[in-house]
């Protein structure tokens, strides 16, 4: 990018952790996304792009005092919390328990605090429900703060107030 930033991230082993590249814009970056076509060694020198791989971008808007902040881009590794301790910097927690495991890319979960800097009052939580064929419940209390929840599916469904929700469907639940 326009900072000489070239980074490599991804769920693959080969990234070590790295999963989340956290960008902030601020005064102005020319910026690109790239695919990895890198091959890992556990897919046995496969390419796998076309199929494997999937790009999330979720982009906030900042608060004016920050408009003109200098432009930065980091990688967030994961961190595996056991027993409520607090994850160091750079991390993103990740939350193991009663059948799903919840990513805390920023914000906060059941007491557990993401690392990065957010200038926003905002939560950005990932939740993977372990067993497909099997019931689970997953609880999250949103901060008084918090106006709106947004939930995108992306496999399975999942049940809200009764309503089945479906995949590849964007949910808005107001406070």
């Amino acid at each position: 990018d326009s900072l000489g930033i070239k980074q490599s991230y991804g769920a693959e082993e080969r990234h070590g952790g790295k999963h989340v590249q956290w960008l902030t814009a601020g005064a102005g970056i020319q910026h690109e996304e790239m695919w990895d076509i890198e091959p890992d060694k556990k897919d046995k020198g496969k390419f796998l792009w076309t199929s494997s791989q999937e790009l999330y971008q979720i982009w906030l808007n900042l608060p004016a005092e920050y408009k003109m902040s200098k432009p930065d881009a980091k990688l967030l590794e994961t961190y595996d919390v056991n027993d409520s301790q607090q994850p160091p910097e750079g991390t993103t927690p990740v939350i193991t328990s009663d059948g799903t495991i919840t990513t805390v890319v920023c914000g906060e979960h059941d007491g557990i605090k993401a690392k990065v800097d957010c200038p926003t009052n905002t939560a950005i939580i990932r939740v993977q429900f372990a067993q497909k064929d099997q019931t689970t419940t997953w609880k999250h209390i949103l901060p008084a703060a918090h106006e709106t929840a947004i939930l995108y599916i992306r496999q399975g469904a999942v049940q809200i107030d009764g309503q089945r929700i479906p995949p590849h469907h964007t949910v808005y639940l107001s406070s």
